[in-house]
């Protein structure tokens, strides 16, 4: 393991462990949120992290794509759905999933 996994690694266990959301802690620990998310990434795609739980809820999308959008429809596992006629911005969305992500968590 580098260096550089050995950080990310700490940090995804310190998020973990404090009980915020990813962006919430994030923005407590002055990191950026996508380097954050893409390093989480890394370490669980070489087995670092546990490939189960509430990551496996979503389907990643760029932010690029996001806002090229002009309506956006989100599917819940329990067949649910929230529609958007216009994207709303980014940093709402975010906080959106990360919020859904808890309530799966929860139950």
């Amino acid at each position: 393991m580098t260096q550089k996994e050995k950080y990310w690694l700490k940090q995804v266990k310190k998020c973990e462990q404090s009980g915020l959301g990813q962006t919430e802690f994030c923005r407590v620990n002055k990191i950026h949120p996508s380097s954050f998310s893409s390093n989480k990434t890394k370490l669980r795609r070489k087995g670092f992290l546990d490939n189960s739980g509430p990551q496996d809820l979503f389907i990643p999308i760029k932010a690029k794509d996001f806002e090229k959008k002009s309506s956006i429809t989100i599917s819940l596992l329990n067949g649910q759905e929230i529609s958007f006629a216009s994207p709303p911005p980014i940093d709402w969305f975010i906080t959106l999933i990360d919020e859904l992500g808890k309530e799966n968590v929860k139950h």
